[in-house]
């Protein structure tokens, strides 16, 4: 693992711990809660999408493979947070 890669795992183990914890402190342990996971990714996939096609200048077959996922999967996820507009 690079120096890079061990960083942004860092980044997002960190981030990952602290908005867990602090999502169960403010919504209280052991009530019903959403579910975790899908407000994860929604609070992730939108600034890493956007970021990762501004650094592809919109290429999309360009940013799918730097997701390691194909280029129709990009699209739903772009329709799904309304960023299929150019940047």
């Amino acid at each position: 693992m690079t120096t890079t890669q061990q960083h942004l795992q860092q980044a997002v183990n960190d981030f990952a711990e602290n908005q867990i914890s602090a999502f169960y402190q403010a919504e209280g342990a052991g009530q019903h809660l959403p579910p975790l996971y899908d407000q994860l990714l929604q609070a992730v996939e939108p600034p890493l999408l956007t970021q990762l096609l501004r650094e592809c200048h919109g290429n999309q077959s360009r940013c799918a493979a730097m997701l390691g996922i194909n280029r129709a999967t990009l699209r739903t996820k772009l329709r799904r947070y309304d960023l299929l507009n150019p940047l």
